[in-house]
């Protein structure tokens, strides 16, 4: 491995680690359909199967293979897809009057699952959650302050391979934009911990957002170190 070679890995990192730091604000809390989860139960049993063209364990081996010549370990492998608040999911209004939209996404066999959005915008007062189907882990909430610039974003690896992204509208009645553009199918190196902790055995993660990445469109979900707090 060539220092500069070296040099660019450790700069498309540090461009990651610094967007995964300020994008990941969230202020914690509960989806509110978990207190109407009977309510609700004919919703949530509607889900999205995204189609697997990929056999892992030959993934696994291209990776060995590349490993052993100097490449980046990979994590996962990205699979393209086209998902929003106005072409998927259902809006539902609870018995306290919220109205929420819900989409459930099934990636048979993943270890855990990331998604890449192609706009990604919270309107004051809404509120973005997204969590397994066994509700042991839970990502957000994701507000406004989530991500003030709007456009591309990426929220952190969530575990299993189904899960259920669940937006909370504010008082506004303005739209969010949530277009989903690809997912990150986590099949290796990733384990989840005691306490619903996900973690890798890498060390940072090539982020496709930054200038330094272009040329890294394959490797862009695939090498990282994620973990997430643990929800008490």
């Amino acid at each position: 491995m060539t220092k500069r070679w070296v040099f660019f890995f450790l700069v498309i990192c540090q461009c990651f680690f610094t967007t995964i730091v300020s994008g990941q604000i969230s202020i914690g809390g509960l989806p509110p359909s978990f207190q109407y989860e009977f309510h609700l139960r004919s919703n949530i049993e509607n889900f999205v199967r995204i189609p697997i063209d990929f056999n892992v364990d030959d993934l696994k081996l291209v990776d060995e293979w590349k490993v052993n010549q100097g490449a980046p370990l990979r994590i996962a492998t990205l699979i393209p897809v086209h998902f929003s608040t106005e072409n998927s999911g259902e809006w539902t209004e609870l018995p306290g009057g919220k109205k929420i939209w819900q989409l459930r996404l099934q990636v048979q066999g993943a270890i855990a699952i990331m998604l890449y959005y192609s706009s990604f915008y919270i309107p004051e007062g809404g509120r973005l959650f997204i969590y397994n189907t066994d509700k042991t882990h839970i990502l957000g909430a994701y507000t406004h302050r989530t991500h003030l610039s709007k456009g591309r974003f990426a929220t952190e690896f969530i575990a299993g391979d189904e899960i259920v992204l669940e937006y909370v509208a504010s008082e506004s009645g303005e739209n969010p934009v949530i277009e989903i553009e690809s997912i990150g199918y986590g099949y290796n190196h990733l384990t989840v911990s005691e306490g619903f902790s996900l973690r890798s055995s890498g060390s940072c993660m090539v982020n496709i957002n930054c200038e330094e990445g272009g040329a890294w469109q394959a490797e862009k979900a695939g090498v990282c170190r994620n973990g997430s707090k643990d929800r008490q």
